[in-house]
């Protein structure tokens, strides 16, 4: 660039051939020494370096300038968001487009949510924390200062569905029914979610909870709501629905209602308001039909069970305590007492199998206050100790403190710590019925050695759990309305959510898994409470999915027991089995008796029958014995044994009967009966036995003699009817013979007459054609008549003759006759 056109030419020189070589050898080297000097603008060699090296720097800044424009110029998706920071605050760019971006400044890649119609999105701001929403169906672009909370789906009500809504920020709730949908505001949330609403009809009543009037329960009917599905307004709560109990006209239903009052409903007595739970139908008993009663059960009210001893069954020939005296108990002072060890007697516990038994089971009716021991129903050991480490814990089924069930539980205060062991293993399923008592509401079941085990009950909430460092549960959720109720609970620490974790009918596992604690134990840590158990369960192993719904059902059942019934106080005296008793029947009732006795001979003595007994006045049964059956079993006893040891053995074998009569007919003036509303009608005598060896041996001696007296009798009996038969016989075939020959001669006589009829028939027709033949010649029919006379006779002294000779005879007989003399065969009469 440099060169002039001398130079050029001379470079082309050089290329172009041969010249003489030192001037051409010097020629060259000033060339490059002036082009050398033309490149480096006559500077040094260090400076030269320096410049080198600055242009090198310059031409990389350029190549990292050029790159970084490249680069920073992108397109962005339909889906695409950028988020610039600038001096003042975020930008956003929203595809689809070109964009080229300031690589100084700060950016956020998000993408795009896609919500459809059944969609909606929960947005914060993050400078002012304020929540919206957002729905579907859009592509949802984040503003610039939006956090995206939760993409949920819209609440689809469908008929006869509901749901609660709580407003964080003003505590006010709302209820939207079905069908239709429900939007959710931005502070709202639903604690259970969409709710089945409880239809109303005849057999169906609903209990709700009123939070606005004291948590008062109030029931709705169709006589108060109306036919259909019940929907709860704001501050009411569904408890539980209700059936119809119905009475047969023959029973009678008592019932406790808050006050402790009873009442007695059946026999044409009904409840008369709604609050009682009256709330008939539209079919009604016919004139003279027995009539029934039906109602609901109130809130707060219960079914009066009462236990009574149970003699519906013969009592067993074989039992020893029957057939010899009891011995080793004391009479001395007023009266022995037997010590029997505390048990459950809840039925549905004792005829309860599970699928997989249990290692441990726990009932309360199994806890010994007194040696601090709790016997376990379970596989596992036999009987926990130690377990009430301090405080003091009593047994009870008191009720109320906001519930209605009266379930027979294990109570402590705050104060009151428990330790079951190392009663969970790895793998678990734990299932209990727990509730709060009293103002202290934080943990109930809980970990040993551990802060992240709990299980039933956390700060106030009811149905929630955690397992280990894995939240199980909503911890804010409150499973069961309201948290003082009993909460029936089974979770397992394997498995997938939600069905990991039921309380009640409803699945509120939100995630799997978990660890056990060391120890299961009862306010040993900060978190305490005052607590009520009504049953633990504990396998070793994670139930499938039916045996746990299968220990839910069992845990249910016996939560619907406690709600509806309510035990009466057993008697004092111990009769015996005994059986549950609901609803008392009025018709006529049979007990059987089995005992032993003595005559005034002091023959000792088993006998066994039955009494027949009603009840008559129910209400005067209630107040004066909570044993009937029992009363009845022990007062025919001694009414019996009294008058057996007025007689002696050999008259009451003759006549037990009238015995027996004058039991009962001795005690028609007591009040015993009168007093309790119980009539007796009769008491039957079916069989008696004696016990003494000697009694037995005699009176089988006679037994054999009366027997065999009795063989022989029958021996002759049965000759003498053999004989008496065979006379019959005889006399019937002599009377057969006689009917033959009567029947014979009545025949011949028969032949005879119609023989005589035909022949005589013969002779008329002859007689009247020789009349006939006559009348011409003799006009007088006496003469005609004479001549046939003389006619015939002639004929038969011709045939006379005829045989006279003509046989063999050799004697005859000539009679005279007048002047005639008459030649005959003689006949029996002449010989």
């Amino acid at each position: 660039k440099h060169l002039g056109s001398s130079d050029e030419i001379l470079l082309r020189r050089v290329d172009r051939g041969p010249s003489s070589s030192n001037s051409l050898a010097t020629r060259a080297r000033t060339l490059v020494d002036a082009v050398e000097a033309k490149l480096t603008c006559g500077m040094l060699e260090s400076r030269q370096r320096c410049c080198l090296c600055c242009c090198g720097f310059m031409s990389l800044l350029a190549l990292v300038a050029f790159m970084l424009v490249i680069t920073s110029r992108v397109f962005l998706q339909p889906d695409d968001q950028v988020v610039l920071m600038t001096g003042t605050g975020w930008e956003v760019i929203n595809g689809p487009k070109y964009v080229q971006l300031n690589p100084f400044k700060g950016t956020e890649w998000r993408k795009a949510t896609l919500l459809d119609a059944s969609q909606y999105a929960l947005l914060r701001n993050r400078r002012s924390m304020v929540e919206r929403i957002e729905y579907g169906p859009q592509l949802l672009f984040l503003g610039a200062d939006d956090q995206l909370r939760r993409v949920s789906d819209v609440t689809v009500l469908q008929k006869g569905e509901y749901i609660r809504l709580f407003h964080r920020r003003t505590g006010r709730e709302r209820v939207e029914r079905g069908p239709g949908r429900v939007l959710v505001s931005t502070y709202e949330n639903s604690t259970k979610g969409v709710e089945k609403a409880v239809l109303l009809n005849y057999d169906t009543a609903v209990i709700v909870q009123d939070r606005t009037a004291a948590s008062m329960l109030v029931m709705e009917t169709t006589c108060t709501y109306g036919w259909g599905p019940y929907f709860p307004t704001e501050n009411k709560y569904v408890v539980e629905p209700r059936l119809r109990l119905h009475v047969l006209p023959h029973e009678l239903l008592v019932v406790r209602d808050e006050n402790g009052r009873t009442r007695v409903y059946g026999n044409g007595t009904a409840p008369t308001t709604a609050a009682e739970g009256r709330c008939d139908g539209a079919s009604a008993p016919g004139h003279g039909e027995p009539r029934g009663i039906s109602l609901f059960m109130p809130p707060y009210s219960k079914v009066l069970r009462m236990q009574w001893s149970n003699y519906s069954m013969p009592p067993d020939p074989l039992d020893s305590a029957l057939l010899t005296p009891l011995t080793g108990i004391s009479t001395s002072g007023t009266a022995g007492t037997v010590r029997r060890r505390r048990s459950s007697t809840n039925t549905i516990v004792l005829e309860h199998r599970f699928r997989r038994r249990p290692a441990t089971w726990l009932v309360p009716g199994d806890f010994n206050p007194v040696s601090n021991v709790w016997r376990n129903r379970g596989s596992g050991m036999a009987i926990l100790t130690n377990i009430v480490k301090s405080g003091t814990v009593r047994v009870t089924t008191e009720s109320g403190s906001g519930t209605m069930a009266s379930l027979l539980s294990l109570a402590g205060s705050a104060g009151t710590s428990l330790s079951f062991g190392r009663v969970l293993p790895t793998r678990y399923t734990i299932c209990s019925l727990t509730r709060y008592t009293g103002s202290s509401k934080q943990r109930i079941l809980t970990g040993g050695g551990t802060t992240t085990w709990f299980h039933g009950h956390w700060r106030g909430h009811a149905g929630v759990a955690r397992y280990g460092r894995t939240t199980v549960t909503q911890t804010y959720r409150d499973a069961v309305i309201s948290d003082t109720e009993w909460v029936p609970m089974c979770g397992k620490n394997s498995g997938p959510s939600p069905g990991n974790v039921v309380v009640g009918s409803d699945a509120v596992g939100i995630r799997g898994g978990g660890t056990p604690p060391p120890r299961l134990e009862v306010n040993t840590g900060p978190e305490k409470s005052a607590f009520a158990i009504g049953e633990l369960i504990i396998w070793n192993t994670a139930l499938p999915d039916e045996e746990m719904q299968e220990a839910m059902d069992y845990l249910m059942r016996r939560l619907a027991d406690a709600k509806t019934y309510v035990d009466q106080i057993e008697s004092s005296m111990h009769a015996g089995a005994k059986r549950k008793v609901s609803r008392i029947d009025l018709r006529l009732q049979k007990s059987f008796y089995g005992y032993q006795v003595r005559t005034n001979d002091n023959v000792r003595l088993m006998v066994n029958g039955c009494c027949f007994w009603r009840i008559s006045d129910a209400a005067r049964m209630l107040q004066a014995t909570a044993d009937p059956e029992g009363d009845v079993w022990a007062r025919s006893r001694s009414m019996l044994m009294a008058a057996i040891s007025n007689v002696s053995f050999r008259t009451f074998t003759d006549r037990y009967g009238d015995v027996v009569d004058q039991a009962v007919s001795s005690n028609s003036e007591n009040r015993f009966f009168e007093d309790r509303g119980i009539v007796l009608e009769s008491i039957e005598l079916t069989s008696s036995k004696p016990l003494d060896n000697y009694t037995r041996a005699v009176l089988r001696r006679i037994i054999q003699q009366t027997t065999q007296r009795a063989i022989n009798l029958e021996r002759q009996l049965s000759k003498n009817e053999i004989q008496r038969n065979k006379l019959a016989a005889d006399l019937q075939l002599e009377g057969m013979r006689t009917k033959l020959i009567e029947t014979r001669a009545l025949n011949t006589r028969l032949e005879a007459e119609k023989t005589g009829a035909t022949a005589g028939t013969g002779l008329a027709n002859v007689v009247r054609g020789y009349l006939n033949s006559l009348k011409g010649t003799i006009s007088s029919i006496t003469e005609q008549l004479s001549m046939l006379r003389l006619h015939w006779t002639t004929e038969a002294s011709k045939r006379d003759v005829f045989h006279l000779f003509g046989g063999n005879a050799s004697t005859y007989l000539l009679r005279g006759h007048r002047s005639q003399m008459v030649l005959k065969m003689p006949d029996a009469t002449d010989l």
